[in-house]
Formats: structure tokens, C-alpha cells, sequence
């Protein structure tokens, strides 16, 4: 499994130093239909997709990570776009990154040491 897994987590992190790198980097406006609002809602909407991956029994083992949350806001962004307030998306690269890229990262230290 951790073979299989790890790319996955690869490309979830990657995804996260991308949107560091936005939120650090750049005074975001998100504007709607913006170049950097894309970019913001893709690499939310891949980390989103990627965490429906990771199995069940390895998302119990940290239960605070609100595993639904994650998965649930890249819907939101592909079915309900219109409707995704800015906030939400800077509330994500605000307050949600850090958890999630330690999280991810126990995971990974987790896995290579099976």
C-alpha cells in the first residue's frame, strides 16, 4: 500500500507548496474568473480528489483532520462555483495548509517505515 499511496500524498504536498507559495508570495485579489483564483481552486480541487485516495483505515488514525471537509470543498468548487465566496478559499490557505501538510506528512513517515 505504500507504494501505491505515495504519489498520491507526493501531489497532495505539492499542491499545498503551490498555494504557500500564492498565499506568500502574491496579494491575492481572487477575483472571479482571475488567473490566480484558477489556480487557487485547481490546486484545492487536486488535493480534494487526491484525499478520497488515501484509505479509510489511514484517515482513522488521524480523525483530526476532517478528512469529509477536504473532500467535500472540491465539489463545491467544481459544482457550486459560482457561489464559492472568496473567503472560503483564503480562509483554506490560511488556516488549513499547515494541518493538512503535517498530517500528510506523518502519514508519509508512517508508510515508509513499514
Amino acid at each position: 500500500m505504500a507504494r501505491d499511496l505515495a504519489p498520491t500524498l507526493s501531489d497532495m504536498r505539492r499542491a499545498i507548496a503551490r498555494l504557500r507559495r500564492l498565499r506568500d508570495e502574491a496579494d491575492l485579489t481572487l477575483a472571479p474568473f482571475s488567473d490566480e483564483r484558477a489556480l487557487v481552486e485547481r490546486f484545492i480541487e487536486i488535493i480534494s480528489e487526491a484525499s478520497r485516495s488515501i484509505p479509510q483505515d489511514v484517515k482513522d488514525d488521524f480523525p483530526h483532520m476532517g478528512w469529509r471537509r477536504v473532500a467535500d470543498v472540491g465539489n463545491h468548487i467544481r459544482h457550486a462555483y459560482h457561489r464559492v465566496d472568496r473567503e472560503i478559499l483564503l480562509n483554506i490557505m490560511e488556516h488549513d495548509l499547515d494541518l493538512l501538510d503535517e498530517t500528510l506528512s506523518r502519514i508519509q513517515s508512517r508508510l515508509s517505515g513499514e
